[in-house]
């Protein structure tokens, strides 16, 4: 898996050449792509880069995975290789929207303070976690044996779950204007006033649908889609089983006052890891 660095104002820095160090420790293929010229500039004149090298040879980055823009878009480059570049790390803001507007490569803005280190992070483990690896590259499912747990909810814990689960599979399904009721409860008690709780709520809606369009160009998947993120599948098979153990309560307590509700028949099984199961104590 490629990662890259830009250098001057992000390589050059002390913290970030530790981080590079680690990852290459983990057995991550490091490049440098910088904007410098490699032998001479525009006028004429030679390029001394030993600075660079200095770095790069301490990493012992071979001279071959690092690439001299000469002042051009580094856009330019990665658009060659889309699928070979995790992410890119840069101090040039300009230059992130280029390769963010214009190629597949996550570009990462490296400021002051630890949000580039952290946003690296999170993109490798999404990433591993996607094709089940660990730090190293190293699938983790072979040979694994899924574990299973036994946990106590009171009853508004398992509500809350249940929200929570169902607000997470609808909104990667592409349903992105479901509210959870909670949410929406909340938006009433806080501005009684009706007009003012339309208008919040429909702000919140806009908001949600413009996410959708941008994320999922409109499009809405169904339970059990292939192309759906696992995850989304998994919350499915969470908050459903939760939905149906109390939508029998409620016929039990109150069979004068039952209705039909989609929760009242056992739903399909949609993820690999199955249904959970609920015993009332």
């Amino acid at each position: 898996m490629k990662i890259s660095f830009d250098f001057d104002s992000t390589l050059s820095l002390k913290e970030v050449e530790d981080y590079a160090s680690k990852l290459i420790k983990a057995n991550y293929e490091v490049w440098v792509v910088t904007a410098r010229f490699e032998f001479q500039n525009s006028s004429g004149h030679q390029i001394n880069n030993d600075d660079l090298f200095e770095v790069t040879d301490r990493l012992e980055i071979p001279r071959e995975h690092i690439h001299f823009c000469n002042m051009k878009d580094k856009f330019e480059y990665f658009k060659d290789y889309d699928n070979d570049f995790l992410w890119h790390l840069d101090d040039d803001i300009v230059e992130l929207h280029g390769i963010r507007r214009h190629t597949l490569v996550m570009p990462i803005w490296r400021r002051n303070g630890n949000d580039w280190y952290n946003q690296c992070e999170d993109f490798i483990r999404i990433i591993n976690a996607k094709f089940n690896c660990d730090e190293k590259g190293n699938n983790i499912m072979d040979n694994k044996k899924t574990k299973k747990y036994q946990i106590e909810f009171t009853e508004k814990q398992l509500r809350t779950v249940a929200e929570a689960c169902e607000f997470m599979s609808r909104f990667t399904a592409g349903q992105t204007e479901h509210l959870p009721f909670s949410f929406t409860n909340w938006l009433w008690t806080k501005y009684p006033n009706i007009k003012e709780f339309c208008n919040r709520r429909d702000v919140w809606e806009y908001n949600l649908k413009l996410i959708k369009t941008y994320m999922f160009d409109s499009e809405e998947y169904g339970i059990g889609d292939p192309t759906l993120l696992p995850e989304s599948n998994i919350c499915y098979d969470i908050y459903r089983p939760i939905l149906e153990q109390f939508a029998k309560e409620y016929n039990e307590a109150k069979p004068e006052d039952y209705h039909y509700s989609v929760y009242n028949h056992e739903g399909l099984t949609t993820s690999k890891e199955g249904r959970i199961k609920i015993t009332k104590i």
